[in-house]
Protein backbone atom coordinates (compact mmCIF):
# COMPACT_ATOMS: atom_id res chain seq x y z
CA UNK A 1 0.00 0.00 0.00
CA UNK A 2 1.56 3.24 -1.28
CA UNK A 3 1.71 6.09 1.38
CA UNK A 4 0.21 9.79 0.48
CA UNK A 5 1.04 12.60 2.62
CA UNK A 6 -1.83 14.90 3.86
CA UNK A 7 0.44 18.32 2.47
CA UNK A 8 -1.42 19.91 -0.42
CA UNK A 9 0.85 19.91 -3.10
CA UNK A 10 1.18 23.77 -2.89
CA UNK A 11 2.00 23.29 1.09
CA UNK A 12 4.90 20.85 0.11
CA UNK A 13 6.46 23.01 -2.36
CA UNK A 14 6.19 25.25 0.31
CA UNK A 15 8.24 23.71 2.99
CA UNK A 16 10.38 22.33 0.03
CA UNK A 17 11.69 25.77 -1.10
CA UNK A 18 11.51 26.93 2.66
CA UNK A 19 14.47 24.55 3.95
CA UNK A 20 16.61 24.71 0.69
CA UNK A 21 14.70 22.86 -2.29
CA UNK A 22 14.66 19.44 -0.31
CA UNK A 23 13.11 17.01 -2.03
CA UNK A 24 10.53 14.51 0.52
CA UNK A 25 10.43 11.13 1.10
CA UNK A 26 7.48 9.68 3.86
CA UNK A 27 8.85 7.22 6.14
CA UNK A 28 6.50 7.55 8.55
CA UNK A 29 2.38 8.02 9.08
CA UNK A 30 0.59 7.57 12.08
CA UNK A 31 -2.59 6.59 11.01
CA UNK A 32 -0.71 3.98 8.90
CA UNK A 33 2.22 2.79 11.21
CA UNK A 34 0.77 3.56 14.89
CA UNK A 35 0.33 6.46 17.02
CA UNK A 36 3.65 5.53 18.60
CA UNK A 37 6.36 7.25 19.74
CA UNK A 38 8.30 3.77 19.58
CA UNK A 39 7.30 3.30 16.11
CA UNK A 40 8.26 6.31 14.75
CA UNK A 41 11.35 5.90 16.35
CA UNK A 42 12.51 2.84 14.74
CA UNK A 43 11.22 3.60 11.23
CA UNK A 44 12.82 7.55 11.52
CA UNK A 45 16.08 7.02 13.50
CA UNK A 46 19.49 7.19 11.38
CA UNK A 47 17.20 8.62 8.12
CA UNK A 48 19.55 11.82 8.09
CA UNK A 49 17.40 15.29 7.90
CA UNK A 50 14.06 14.83 8.55
CA UNK A 51 10.97 17.27 8.91
CA UNK A 52 7.94 16.00 10.76
CA UNK A 53 4.36 17.38 10.05
CA UNK A 54 1.37 17.72 12.67
CA UNK A 55 -2.26 18.12 11.04
CA UNK A 56 -4.63 19.30 13.81
CA UNK A 57 -8.44 20.55 12.77
CA UNK A 58 -7.08 24.35 12.97
CA UNK A 59 -2.91 24.38 12.09
CA UNK A 60 0.17 22.38 10.03
CA UNK A 61 2.92 22.67 12.29
CA UNK A 62 6.07 20.70 12.44
CA UNK A 63 10.27 20.37 12.90
CA UNK A 64 12.66 20.54 10.69
CA UNK A 65 16.24 18.47 11.43
CA UNK A 66 19.04 18.62 9.97
CA UNK A 67 20.89 15.31 11.94
CA UNK A 68 19.92 12.14 12.99
CA UNK A 69 17.61 11.79 15.88
CA UNK A 70 19.96 10.49 18.05
CA UNK A 71 22.54 13.48 17.77
CA UNK A 72 22.37 16.99 19.89
CA UNK A 73 21.07 19.83 17.31
CA UNK A 74 18.78 22.68 17.04
CA UNK A 75 15.33 22.03 15.40
CA UNK A 76 13.49 24.68 13.71
CA UNK A 77 9.70 24.72 14.68
CA UNK A 78 7.23 25.88 11.80
CA UNK A 79 3.64 26.65 11.95
CA UNK A 80 1.77 27.22 8.32
CA UNK A 81 0.11 30.52 8.29
CA UNK A 82 -2.15 31.64 5.70
CA UNK A 83 0.23 32.11 3.12
CA UNK A 84 3.89 31.92 4.95
CA UNK A 85 5.64 30.13 7.41
CA UNK A 86 6.39 31.33 10.70
CA UNK A 87 9.78 29.61 12.59
CA UNK A 88 11.36 29.18 15.37
CA UNK A 89 14.49 27.61 16.55
CA UNK A 90 14.91 25.42 19.80
CA UNK A 91 18.07 23.31 21.43
CA UNK A 92 20.54 22.13 21.70
CA UNK A 93 18.38 18.56 22.10
CA UNK A 94 17.66 15.41 20.36
CA UNK A 95 14.52 14.89 18.43
CA UNK A 96 13.88 11.98 20.13
CA UNK A 97 12.68 13.15 23.05
CA UNK A 98 10.53 14.74 21.56
CA UNK A 99 8.57 12.28 21.41
CA UNK A 100 8.33 11.12 25.34
CA UNK A 101 6.08 11.64 27.51
CA UNK A 102 5.11 14.90 27.70
CA UNK A 103 7.94 17.40 29.99
CA UNK A 104 6.62 20.61 30.96
CA UNK A 105 9.29 22.34 30.70
CA UNK A 106 9.96 21.42 27.19
CA UNK A 107 9.57 24.34 24.32
CA UNK A 108 7.88 21.55 22.36
CA UNK A 109 6.98 18.32 23.27
CA UNK A 110 4.25 15.72 20.60
CA UNK A 111 2.97 13.23 22.26
CA UNK A 112 1.62 10.35 19.45
CA UNK A 113 -0.32 8.32 22.11
CA UNK A 114 -2.63 11.05 23.14
CA UNK A 115 -3.01 12.84 19.43
CA UNK A 116 -1.22 15.77 21.75
CA UNK A 117 1.13 18.55 20.75
CA UNK A 118 2.23 20.91 23.77
CA UNK A 119 4.08 24.09 23.31
CA UNK A 120 5.66 27.13 25.79
CA UNK A 121 3.92 30.25 25.15
CA UNK A 122 6.93 31.43 24.52
CA UNK A 123 7.52 29.14 21.77
CA UNK A 124 3.66 29.29 20.97
CA UNK A 125 4.34 33.65 20.33
CA UNK A 126 7.06 33.06 18.01
CA UNK A 127 4.82 30.93 15.94
CA UNK A 128 2.03 32.83 16.03
CA UNK A 129 -0.35 29.68 17.06
CA UNK A 130 -3.34 30.88 19.20
CA UNK A 131 -2.93 28.22 22.26
CA UNK A 132 -0.57 26.04 24.12
CA UNK A 133 -1.64 22.38 23.51
CA UNK A 134 -3.07 21.17 20.14
CA UNK A 135 -4.86 18.06 19.74
CA UNK A 136 -3.75 16.83 16.36
CA UNK A 137 -5.44 13.99 13.75
CA UNK A 138 -1.94 13.31 11.99
CA UNK A 139 1.35 13.12 11.90
CA UNK A 140 3.82 12.34 9.18
CA UNK A 141 7.57 12.06 8.97
CA UNK A 142 9.35 12.61 5.89
CA UNK A 143 13.39 12.35 5.16
CA UNK A 144 14.58 15.68 3.13
CA UNK A 145 17.37 15.09 0.46
CA UNK A 146 18.95 17.62 -1.72
CA UNK A 147 18.21 17.47 -5.32
CA UNK A 148 20.14 17.35 -8.47
CA UNK A 149 19.24 20.91 -10.39
CA UNK A 150 21.00 21.36 -14.29
CA UNK A 151 23.69 23.67 -12.48
CA UNK A 152 24.80 20.55 -10.42
CA UNK A 153 23.81 17.52 -13.18
CA UNK A 154 25.78 19.72 -15.39
CA UNK A 155 28.94 20.27 -13.18
CA UNK A 156 28.86 15.87 -12.74
CA UNK A 157 28.74 15.15 -16.08
CA UNK A 158 31.65 17.77 -16.72
CA UNK A 159 33.81 16.41 -14.05
CA UNK A 160 33.30 12.43 -15.87
CA UNK A 161 33.49 13.59 -19.59
CA UNK A 162 29.63 13.59 -20.27
CA UNK A 163 29.70 16.66 -22.64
Amino acid sequence: MAMTTCLTWMQEKKLQNYFGDKQFSLLYKASVHEFSSESLLQRCSKQGPTITVIYSEDHIVGAYVQKSYLEDYFIILFAFQETAISECKIGPCQLSMLFRESDRNSEFNINLEKKEVAISINTMDKLGLPQCCISFQECEIFRCEGRFNQITLYRVLFMFGGF
